[in-house]
């Protein structure tokens, strides 16, 4: 770049190859029209009026058609030749870009290995130091994202992302997040160490203080909650939710976890689903669902549900005294669910002028749940027996066919009795 000099104040002395001022001396070079030379506060800037380019220095490249480019700092955009719109600030930012136009770099070594990457945005020490042509990367933060060849990938956070080499489209937000990655691709991490071991893992999602904290090439899956599945290795298509959900699982795929401290049953397991919170599952292809061990489970393909029953957990154990005359007392019934418009105003399923039925228009099976509870009060059934419920939101009242099978039971052990019975009377009439 060819400049004249212009001075703002000269307040030292001057020599046939440069002129001092403030104290700075500046590089004389060729007088011409095509550009000056000035100093603000001791700090010398080369600029070029053709092309609207400012630098803090000679830069060495050969800049006569670089445009718009702004360089502050010992070395920054040192090597530009042709890129254009490029603002470099620190010392040696940007300082191997040539070709590359339309990136920024803030901060100590920030982008310096670049040379035709465009469109990268790096903020912060040896933030993508050491990415070289691939583009549109914004990584912020001290030594965040060391990019070589990825492109489309986001990093803020102290060394965030920091040895991707040509991982695509990954985002990572907080510090340490995405640390070892280096080729997998489209993983979003956001939370401090979140992914943080993620070497070659791609499509997945960690959201969280050490998400996925362990997984290294696992992929698909997804996390959210501190520590939420922080011993996945290398499983894969897994769901996780809630604080410390599902981080007993190491390999095991195709699980889903959700609730605080609800977990698998062994490391490896597979296909299980979990809700509630603290609930373990119990095994593989089986849901289970509930509160810590006040757990409920189906197997997968299974039409029955079952509890916990085991004799260890139960005590003052005593036989059913109700069965038959309860089961005599109930009335079945055949019905219909009422139109929207016709169920009283103060339940949440009312809708004015609703022609809509309720819960379906067919004809159903089952109970009136105000006869079930007149029933059970008449038979001073022990607390627990919730064949019977009624909602606190509005006062519904719910029925729970299946809670009868113990007095099913019990009521046709009577009838079995009395069968023998009169069999035994009948052969004494035979004589037999």
């Amino acid at each position: 770049m060819t400049s004249t000099i212009k001075v703002d104040t000269i307040s030292e002395n001057t020599s046939a190859n440069g002129v001092a001022v403030d104290g700075v001396t500046l590089k004389d070079g060729n007088v011409g029209a095509t550009g000056t030379a000035t100093s603000v506060a001791g700090i010398p800037f080369y600029s070029d009026t053709t092309n609207g380019s400012i630098y803090t220095h000679d830069v060495s490249g050969t800049d006569d058609t670089a445009q718009h480019n702004t360089a502050y700092g010992i070395a920054a955009l040192d090597a530009i030749t042709t890129g254009d719109h490029n603002t470099a600030i620190g010392s040696e930012a940007g300082s191997a870009n040539t070709t590359g136009y339309s990136n920024v770099a803030v901060g100590s070594l920030a982008l310096d290995a670049n040379t035709t990457g465009v469109a990268n945005t790096a903020m912060g020490y040896g933030a993508l130091s050491t990415n070289t042509t691939s583009s549109n990367n914004t990584a912020v933060g001290y030594n965040s994202m060391t990019d070589t060849t990825g492109a489309h990938n986001t990093a803020i956070g102290q060394s965030a992302a920091k040895e991707t080499t040509s991982g695509v489209n990954n985002t990572a937000v907080g510090s340490q997040a995405l640390l070892k990655n280096t080729t997998g691709g489209y993983n979003v991490a956001v939370g401090q160490s979140s992914l943080d071991a993620n070497t070659t893992g791609g499509s997945n999602v960690a959201v969280g203080w050490n998400t996925l904290s362990a997984n290294t090439t696992g992929e698909n899956n997804t996390a959210t909650g501190l520590n939420s599945g922080s011993a996945i290795t290398t499983g894969n298509r897994n769901t996780v939710m809630g604080i410390n959900a599902g981080n007993g699982i190491t390999t095991g795929s195709n699980n889903i976890i959700i609730g605080n401290g609800s977990n698998v049953s062994a490391s490896g397991g597979a296909a299980q689903i979990v809700l509630g919170d603290s609930v373990t599952c119990v095994g593989n292809d089986n849901f289970t669902f509930g509160i810590g061990s006040s757990d409920s489970n189906i197997a997968a393909g299974a039409t029955s549900i079952t509890a916990p029953s085991d004799i260890r957990l139960k005590e003052d154990i005593q036989d059913e005294e109700v069965g038959l005359d309860f089961i005599n007392d109930l009335r079945p019934v055949t019905f219909q669910w009422k139109k929207e418009k016709d169920i009283p105003t103060d339940m949440k399923a009312y809708k004015e002028g609703s022609e809509e039925r309720t819960m379906n228009g067919k004809y159903n099976h089952g109970f009136i749940a105000q006869e079930v509870k007149e029933v059970i009060d008449n038979h001073n059934l022990k607390d627990g027996f919730d064949m019977w419920q009624e909602d606190e939101a509005d006062g519904r009242q719910r029925v729970a066919p299946s809670a009868i099978m113990s007095v099913m039971v019990k009521a046709v052990q009577e009838l079995s009795t009395t069968v023998d019975e009169l069999k035994a009377e009948i052969q004494t009439l035979k004589g037999e």
